[in-house]
């Protein structure tokens, strides 16, 4: 039996803590995709795997497991073999520094399941998350059994309590196993979701831009339609002629200059940083926002006043510009103004977006910006989610002044190149 529960608690908090600390401080700040992803979770594994062997769960009768099979088999299964190598050189070194009979025990196994994981991680992509989860579960027990009956074939004579050590060891990692991979195939679910939701968010304001666009393009085009029907009559002069064709053609170039506006948001644009001082992309916004603050009546005032130069990524600043006051046209169903200015304090550039809505409650600014909270009757709030994680990627921040009745302002700090 185990002597010490406090050695096994300690095992699973090392297994368990790197992950919750890597869910909680980066993949739910949106950071997933990172360049550096990969290898933080590499660095984590690396450190679960030296932590459990540096402190073993001891048995009765002298015999002491540990965990580490559990961090080698995920990174192995879910990383490939380039960082299962890693991952095998990790437990090699730390096993051949601790010393022990299990050294070759241990060099053994884990070499077997590098080299069998490894062949079989195809067949492994290509199981759902229920199927992964069986089938880790599965490889962290058998694993726990080679160690036992390896370990067993050097003894001449196995007591008992020897067996039903083993036993406790091999339902132990099985169980951890199954656990862990429970809470990961979670995690990848909620992703999923979130990106699933995201992506609807996206599709959602693009409709509603599409519909203030159509809106908006409708007038040229009437214009157009009744100049062209002028242009037939035969008793117009000349000068009248030319006249009406020239501001037909003005007419359809402004329509044609509303739709390409509104393309240029819908297509994928590089994610690349640009140094500038924000003007153009504020000229950006009013464009493709205007026509959807005319169907509800409000007017855009900008001033731009910043001439300090800020490294940005260009498309997610204008997403989150284009979130934010999107929201703040909203807010003003009756019409109002919406003003957006930029400044310079310092080394800091800084937008105010502000509209002259109905405002929020301190409760509603307390929950601004989290996942799935929105005040409008439709919508997830994903849209501020995004925005909020943009700007703090740029390492920027958002703070937000509301007073029910009188709007409210949104000011974005962003630090200077």
């Amino acid at each position: 039996m185990i002597l010490h529960y406090e050695e096994l608690l300690i095992n699973f908090l090392f297994i368990f803590i790197p992950y919750f600390l890597f869910q909680t401080l980066w993949l739910d700040k949106g950071k997933a995709n990172h360049k550096n992803t990969n290898v933080i979770i590499v660095v984590l594994i690396i450190l679960s795997i030296t932590s459990c062997m540096a402190y073993p769960i001891r048995f009765s009768g002298g015999i002491i497991f540990d965990l580490r099979q559990i961090p080698f088999i995920l990174g192995l299964v879910y990383f490939g073999w380039r960082v299962g190598l890693v991952l095998y050189l990790t437990i090699v070194v730390n096993q051949f520094l601790i010393g022990g009979e299990g050294v070759f025990i241990s060099l053994i196994v884990t070499t077997f399941m590098l080299i069998f994981i490894s062949l079989c991680k195809t067949k492994f992509d290509n199981l759902g998350l229920k199927g992964k989860m069986i089938s880790l579960t599965l490889t962290a027990f058998f694993a726990s059994l080679a160690i036992v009956l390896l370990s067993h074939a050097t003894i001449q004579t196995s007591s008992t309590e020897q067996n039903l050590t083993s036993l406790n060891f091999v339902i132990i990692q099985g169980l951890s196993m199954l656990v862990i991979t429970y809470i990961i195939k979670n995690s990848i679910e909620n992703i999923r979701i979130r990106e699933e939701l995201l992506e609807t968010e996206k599709l959602k304001v693009i409709s509603e831009l599409a519909a203030s666009v159509s809106h908006e393009v409708r007038n040229p085009i009437t214009v157009t339609k009744g100049f062209l029907q002028l242009l037939m009559t035969p008793e117009i002069s000349d000068h009248s002629r030319q006249s009406y064709a020239a501001l037909s053609l003005k007419e359809l170039e402004r329509a044609e200059n509303i739709i390409n506006d509104y393309l240029s948001i819908t297509k994928a644009r590089p994610n690349s940083c640009i140094i500038s001082t924000m003007e153009s992309d504020i000229e950006y916004v009013v464009s493709v926002l205007s026509p959807y603050a005319a169907i509800h009546n409000v007017d855009i005032i900008t001033k731009c006043n910043n001439q300090l130069l800020v490294k940005y990524k260009q498309n997610k600043l204008q997403q989150s510009f284009i979130n934010i006051a999107k929201n703040c046209i909203e807010a003003m169903p009756d019409g109002g103004i919406l003003s957006i200015e930029t400044i310079a304090n310092k080394n800091n550039a800084i937008i105010c977006i502000k509209d002259s809505g109905y405002g929020m409650t301190k409760q509603q600014l307390a929950k601004l910006g989290t996942a799935y909270f929105t005040t409008k009757k439709t919508g997830t709030g994903l849209g501020m989610t995004v925005s909020y994680n943009a700007i703090h990627a740029m390492n920027g921040t958002i703070k937000v002044d509301s007073t029910i009745g009188s709007g409210t302002e949104f000011k974005i700090t962003l630090p200077g190149a």
